[in-house]
Order: C-alpha cells, then sequence, then structure tokens
C-alpha cells in the first residue's frame, strides 16, 4: 500500500504539485488515541481529504477512474508547527514517522463545505482536482487497492493539545502526550 501526500493542489504552473510518500505505517489505525512526540515544543495537524483505491490499475484514463476510487473521507497529517525548527537532517525523515497520519472514517462522498476550528473550508475545489492528479500519478506507477491519496486543505492548521479533536464528519480522536501515558 502507497500513501501519496500532496503538499499543495495544482496550478497553472504546476500541475502535478510536490509530493511525499509516506510508510504504511504512518497511518493512526481507528479508535488509537494520538499520542503527541515530545520532542518538538509544538505540532499542527493539518486537513487533507483522503481518497482510497478500490482496484488495480495503471495509466488510468480520467473517464475511468471513478471506478477506481474506492472511498473518500478526511485525514490530519500530523507535522512541527515551525517547519523551520525541524533538523535539515531530519526533514525526510518526518514523513516517515509511524502514526503521523489521523484517518477519518471512509465514506462514499464527502460534504462540499466542512468546519475546522469554527471555520467553514471549502472542499469544491480540491474535490475537483482528484481524478486529474490521481490520473497523473496512474502514469508512472501502478495503482493498487488499498493506495490513499492525501489532497491538503489550503491555509488550515489545528494545533495539537491534549483533549480531543473533532472534525464531522469524519474524524473524532484524542489527543495525549507521551508524559500522559506514563500517568
Amino acid at each position: 500500500m502507497k500513501i501519496i501526500r500532496f503538499h499543495a493542489l495544482p496550478s497553472a504552473a504546476l500541475p502535478v504539485p510536490p509530493f511525499s510518500l509516506h510508510a504504511d505505517s504512518s497511518l493512526l489505525l481507528p479508535g488509537r488515541p494520538l499520542f503527541m512526540p515530545e520532542e518538538q515544543a509544538a505540532w499542527v495537524a493539518r486537513p487533507h481529504v483522503a481518497v482510497r483505491i478500490g482496484r488495480l490499475g495503471k495509466n488510468i484514463a480520467l473517464r475511468f477512474l471513478p471506478r477506481y476510487r474506492d472511498a473518500i473521507s478526511l485525514a490530519l497529517h500530523i507535522t512541527s508547527a515551525d517547519a523551520s525548527s525541524v533538523a535539515p537532517a531530519l526533514v525526510a525523515l518526518r514523513d516517515l514517522s509511524d502514526a503521523s497520519i489521523v484517518l477519518g472514517s471512509w465514506s462514499d462522498s464527502l460534504p462540499s463545505s466542512i468546519v475546522i476550528a469554527d471555520t467553514p473550508a471549502d472542499l469544491s475545489p480540491i474535490l475537483s482536482v482528484v481524478d486529474p492528479l490521481i490520473a497523473a500519478i496512474s502514469e508512472r506507477t501502478t495503482l493498487k487497492t488499498g493506495d490513499i491519496f492525501l489532497f491538503p486543505i489550503p491555509d488550515r492548521s489545528i494545533p495539537l493539545a491534549p483533549g480531543h479533536i473533532e472534525i464531522p464528519p469524519a474524524i473524532s480522536r484524542r489527543v495525549y502526550t507521551s508524559a500522559a501515558a506514563d500517568d
């Protein structure tokens, strides 16, 4: 299984934006709490739209792509609040962190708008680029059942603190610090 996380949405200058590959162990399984790492002072959760692939395919034509999308959800990518504070040697390793992606409940569709940290977020621009970006990636690599694509929700981040993260309709998760787990 591959997890492909886009860093931005496409633009005229950059039709396929930069992306990162994540290990399957970076997924935090449903029902498990999120433990914030302690080596960094401030952590944020960056929301994404997640799309799961439901069948094997390569070089998929855009018109056939809806047959390959199995489900959709919301996801959170956990990262340091200040990327400049991460040592340059560790930047590449950050995307390989275990439990750095919190996946919401899968469904057949998402609403065109959601509320993140009391601010509405329009998902329409994101949902309109899902198929073209997946088709572009499928030109170079085989998509397998269970592969996940993450598309960022621009200009949104949620500061992480011990407590609870709630983003209806898909995400509800407890957040702890490692020190709290030792008590």
